[in-house]
C-alpha cells in the first residue's frame, strides 16, 4: 500500500498545467509560422505535462487537423469533448471539425451545445459558424436562421451580413 501511494504521488507530481499551457501556446505560434515539426514537438509535450487537459487534447486535435491527419484529430477533439463535455469553445471547435467532415448532423449539435453553455462568450460567432455549416449542407433555411441569431448578438459579423445579403439577392 506503501508504495502504490508512492507512485500516485509521483504521477501527480508530473503534471503541470502551467507549463502544458505554455507549451500550448508556443505549439500553436509555431504552427501559425508553419514550423509544423517544432509545433507537434511542443503540443506532445504539453500533453505529457497535462494529458487530461481538454485545452491540451482540442489544441493536439487542431493540429492534426490541419496536418490532415483526420483520424488522430478525431481522437483528440472527442477526448477534449469528453473531459469538458459543457464547454462552449471546445464544443465550437468540434463542431467546426465535423463541419469539416461533412458530418452535419452531428456538426449542428455540437453547435447547439456550444451555444447553450452560459459562459461561452462566442455565442455570435458559433452561429455564425453554424450558418456556414448549414449552407454546405444546402440548408438556406437553417442558415439564415444562424446567421441573424449571430448579428443579433453581435452586429459587427462582417461574415454573416455578407451572407445574409447574398441570401436575399
Amino acid at each position: 500500500l506503501s508504495l502504490s501511494g508512492c507512485q500516485t504521488e509521483k504521477q501527480t507530481q508530473s503534471i503541470n498545467p502551467q507549463a502544458a499551457a505554455y507549451n500550448i501556446q508556443l505549439g500553436l505560434a509555431y504552427l501559425k509560422q508553419g514550423s509544423r515539426q517544432r509545433a507537434k514537438q511542443k503540443l506532445l509535450m504539453a500533453l505529457t505535462e497535462d494529458p487530461n487537459s481538454p485545452y491540451t487534447n482540442e489544441a493536439l486535435a487542431y493540429y492534426f487537423e490541419k496536418t490532415q491527419e483526420i483520424p488522430q484529430a478525431k481522437y483528440y477533439y472527442q477526448k477534449a469533448v469528453q473531459l469538458a463535455p459543457d464547454t462552449g469553445a471546445i464544443l465550437n471547435n468540434y463542431a467546426i471539425f465535423l463541419c469539416h467532415q461533412k458530418k452535419y448532423t452531428a456538426s449542428n449539435e455540437y453547435f447547439l451545445k456550444a451555444v447553450s453553455d452560459p459562459n461561452y462568450l462566442n455565442t455570435a460567432l458559433a452561429f455564425q459558424n453554424a450558418g456556414i455549416c448549414a449552407l454546405a449542407a444546402h440548408r438556406k433555411k437553417t442558415a439564415k436562421y444562424y446567421f441573424e441569431k449571430a448579428l443579433a448578438q453581435d452586429p459587427s459579423l462582417s461574415e454573416a451580413k455578407n451572407e445574409l445579403a447574398i441570401m436575399s439577392t
